[in-house]
């Protein structure tokens, strides 16, 4: 296992798509644990409003949008039974700007 990195990778359609643009600080998480009675191992996360952009190239095929929807509804990463991870794939901002 290589150094933390805060670029999720993204498995879909039998592709991995890495983030071609993203914003994002990062932070620590950690936490109690109380079922051990010890504390949580501290770990490197992105913080929460953090933008990564993908890429799909129209000629890897058409886009499966049903695991576009499993993604939102599982999450990608780590410790996503705590929060983490969560994602939404088309903001409803991206909606409602003006056309350049």
């Amino acid at each position: 296992m290589g150094p933390p990195a805060l670029w999720p990778t993204l498995e879909l359609g039998g592709r991995t798509l890495r983030p071609c643009f993203w914003i994002t600080r990062p932070t620590l998480v950690g936490g109690w644990s109380t079922a051990w009675g010890l504390p949580k191992p501290v770990d490197l996360a992105a913080s929460a409003g953090s933008v990564y952009g993908f890429r799909w190239d129209p000629e890897w095929g058409p886009l499966d949008f049903e695991a576009l929807e499993r993604l939102e509804e599982t999450g990608v990463g780590e410790r996503t039974d705590e929060g983490f991870g969560e994602l939404m794939v088309c903001h409803p901002f991206h909606l409602e700007v003006e056309p350049v």
